[in-house]
Order: C-alpha cells, then structure tokens, then sequence
C-alpha cells in the first residue's frame, strides 16, 4: 500500500495474543501458544474521511484500533498516523503522538471515573498534556461540553446522574479536549437506545466535517455503519474480506459475508439464501484455505484448500473472495 496523501496508512498489520488458559488443570503450567488475531490486514484513510470496520465479536475489531492508538503492539506490519509510525514506547514521544489521536469507548460508564465530576474529569487531559493556563482550563470544558450539545451544569454531576447518551457525550467531549486529529470509535452506540444511537451518530458526523476530523468507527451493525461512513471494511477472522466506497459495498456486496451482512441489516427483505449460520471459527483454529467455506453459501472446492488472493474490481473496491478471481488486477 502506497503512502500517497493518506492520513492513516495501516499496512500489512499482525496482531498476536496468548490462548485462553486451558480448562484441564494439569495442563496450565504450559505456556500458552500465541494466536493471530489480526492477520495481514492493510487500509487507509484520507484526511477528513471516515473509514467503517464492520465484523462479528472476535474477529478483531478492538484489537486493530488499540494498534493504531499504539496501545498493543504488533508482531508485523506498521501504523502510520499523519506521516508518522506510530510506536509502543509509552515514553514522551509517544504521549505527544497519543495527543492526537484519541478513543472513544462503547462502555461510557466504564471509561469515566465514577468518584470524578464530569468538569474534573475533562479538566484531566488539560492537566496531562499541560494545554493553556490552569485559569483558563474552566472554560474550555465550558465550550466542549457545548460542543457536544450538553449544558456547563452538568459539569458538576457525577456519571451516575448522566443517562447513557448524556455519558457518550462526555466521553466525545473528554477525546476531544485535546483537538486531536483522529478518532477512533469503538462500538460508540451500541449499548444506546436506537434513538439516541441516531443523535449521537448526528452529532458526530458534525464534529467530525466541522473539525475536519479523520474518523475509524467501528461496529458489528452495518446498519450503523452505513449512516457515518465514506469506506467500509468488511472484516472476518482478523482479515479483511471486501473493502470499498460505501454505497458500493452496501448496495452491490461481492463478498458471500458481505452479502450477509448487508441482508441481515435489511430487515424488510427476505432472501434467506444469503442468511449465513454458525459461530465464527476460533482463530486458534482457523480452517484451512478460505477462513470463510465453512458458513459460505457459496462454497467451492477451491475454498476449503487455498486461501483467496485479494482483487481490486472495477470500482477500486478490494475483495478477497475465489467467486471475483479473474475479474480484475490483484
């Protein structure tokens, strides 16, 4: 992947993590085999734009944000954010890099701190980072809490007198105390009301084009996805299987999980050939040749022996898929 005029370039990313424990008792001494959790997944993302990572539980979301944020190190690949290869050091260097880009947490309630005010706590990054005079810092949480639609009052509550929605403002409002230039959002609304769900998703689509934010989001719901992104990524088994402009992604999906996907968000349409069933694979245990075949609908003998190679297609959307092979440059 070429660096170009990207703002976030991932490129060829391994993540690895020790196994789970294993439940028989005499074998838990034995050091835990390490498991690639993300395998080889490359992406970028231009300035401003906003890219979807859409995939199940496990299949490796979380884990390709915390390397971007470099709070997990990879085994292989890099992460460049604004030009820079973003590192692991938890030294000076990297808490400079870290001020410009900052998470946003599915869990609101576990991210703030339940014996802090809502202002102490957006006070909290002000101090750490050492921005404007300690005078000056009670208005800036005065202006973030506008920012995300809350009133100065509130700032002296503590999160348990917070709704839920109110909670994922706070958490927007303390990532953005520090004008980072990325966000990286995980599962943001997902344990909202689907009405809150719309106005947080409303409100930071503004922040972002008002800020000129670049933004990761990602979710397990394409429905969600599809109301913020420019670009989706489709992941599966920490690989990425269909990657693309939005509304080619969801309007004409090329991939079998996609696909999937796409009916399942659709909930008025009925087409249960494309439905997929089963759990996901452990990655401990990943099957050989395409990580999909076992759910596939669309399954071949090809699929169970060779890993598909990735196709660019007409429109610039990558798939990794046995179907698309032949139908366009690798």
């Amino acid at each position: 992947m070429t660096d170009g005029q990207e703002f976030v370039i991932v490129d060829d990313l391994v993540c690895e993590v020790r196994a789970r424990r294993p439940a028989i008792s005499g074998a838990i001494w034995r050091r835990r085999p390490l498991v690639r959790v993300v395998d080889g997944v490359s992406f970028a993302i231009p300035r401003g734009r906003t890219l979807g990572l859409v995939g199940e539980s496990g299949s490796g979301k979380t884990t390709i944000a915390r390397a971007m944020l470099g709070l997990a190190a990879a085994a292989g690949g890099r992460v460049v954010v604004g030009g820079e290869a973003v590192g692991t050091g938890r030294d000076a260097a990297w808490r400079q890099q870290r001020r410009r880009m900052q998470m946003v947490y599915q869990d609101a309630a576990g991210a703030l701190d339940r014996r802090m005010t809502v202002a102490a706590q957006l006070r909290e990054p002000l101090d750490i980072h050492n921005i404007s005079n300690p005078s000056d810092r009670p208005d800036f949480v005065r202006l973030r809490l506008a920012e995300v639609g809350l009133g100065a009052d509130l700032g002296e509550r503590y999160p348990h007198e917070l709704s839920g929605g109110q909670r994922q403002r706070v958490v927007l409002a303390r990532a953005l105390m520090v004008d980072p230039d990325l966000l990286v959002c995980d599962e943001p609304v997902s344990a909202l009301d689907v009405s809150v769900q719309a106005q947080v998703l409303g409100l930071l689509e503004d922040l972002t084009a008002a800020r000129g934010l670049t933004m990761l989001f990602i979710s397990h719901d394409l429905r969600v996805i599809r109301h913020i992104a420019d670009r989706i990524a489709v992941l599966y088994l920490g690989r990425i299987v269909e990657e693309g402009p939005a509304e080619a992604v969801l309007h004409d999906p090329q991939h079998p999980y996609t696909r999937a996907l796409v009916v399942a968000a659709a909930v008025r349409r009925r087409d249960c050939r494309a439905v997929v069933t089963g759990e996901a694979p452990d990655p401990a245990a990943r099957p050989a040749g395409c990580g999909f075949h076992p759910r596939c609908p669309d399954v071949r003998a090809v699929c169970r022996m060779q890993d598909p190679r990735v196709v660019t297609m007409a429109d610039g959307r990558r798939v990794a898929c046995h179907l698309r092979q032949g139908e366009g440059p690798a």
